[in-house]
């Protein structure tokens, strides 16, 4: 049944979200194709109005596929289960987590086809001359690793990135399951929550981080030379953490929705 539920929103979805991707990569490429002929022309005047216009065009859509996969998220899990639909999705034959990980999962896949396609963007605009890495300049920070150290690094990175994603999703739906609860001003309690949510994360997260970054420091400090194995160490131990304490903010906020949507569901 949750393949079902997530063929269902994926469909729903992408009626939006895949049209927003064609166009940032035709404008994408249309911006590449404009600077190779600017190059060339003799009367530059027009191309360089042109020129500005499609790369506006560009950041319009690239900032719209950011939007759209944030607005598209909080739309449709308030509207599959805080309105009158909820009244439908609640008495098919699922479970409360089924339909929290419908939305979960579809969201995740949908910010990661974002970040491709802003990525892919990107590369169009560069002609293809950088790599990710090197756009974002993390090649740097990974030249000082060896082989297994450079892959190690990337993939406890984007272990992070993705618990990060995972818990950030669940903080917004746990904030929109409690605010549902309240008889009056449900969306004015969601925004609330958020924002207690969003303080009582930072405080919690910074306390654990600061103490990763200073054991880190401390060990790059008893390291006359900084070794390789020194930086590596130290950038695990503070990625390490950082996915510990997002995956026990993200258990607190599953557990809060679930609790919610079963127990105080209220869709008048």
């Amino acid at each position: 049944m949750l393949v079902k539920l997530m063929k269902q929103d994926l469909r729903a979805t992408g009626r939006v979200m895949l049209p927003l991707y064609l166009a940032a990569i035709i404008l994408a490429a249309l911006m590449r194709l404009i600077t190779v002929f600017q190059r060339s022309a003799v009367d530059s005047r027009f191309w360089n109005i042109f020129t500005g216009i499609t790369a506006f065009l560009v950041g319009v859509a690239i900032v719209a596929l950011v939007i759209m996969t944030f607005v598209m998220m909080v739309w449709r899990f308030y509207k599959n289960y805080m309105t009158d639909e909820g009244y439908l999705m609640f008495t098919l034959p699922v479970r409360t987590g089924e339909l929290i990980f419908s939305k979960l999962i579809t969201t995740l896949f949908w910010y990661l086809c974002t970040g491709v396609v802003v990525m892919l963007a990107v590369l169009i605009l560069g002609s293809g001359g950088n790599t990710s890495i090197e756009i974002f300049g993390v090649n740097e920070f990974l030249e000082a690793f060896s082989g297994a150290q450079k892959t190690g690094a990337i993939v406890v990175g984007l272990l992070m990135v993705l618990i990060s994603g995972i818990s950030g999703v669940l903080e917004l739906y746990a904030c929109m399951s409690i605010g549902q609860s309240f008889k009056k001003n449900k969306v004015f309690m969601m925004v609330v929550f958020f924002f207690v949510f969003s303080i009582a994360t930072s405080i919690v997260s910074s306390v654990f981080s600061t103490q990763s970054i200073v054991g880190a420091s401390n060990m790059l400090s008893e390291a006359y030379n900084l070794t390789s194995d020194a930086v590596y160490h130290s950038a695990m131990k503070v990625l390490w953490t950082s996915i510990i304490v997002q995956g026990c903010w993200a258990m607190v906020y599953y557990i809060i929705t679930h609790l919610m949507l079963s127990k105080r569901l209220n869709l008048q």
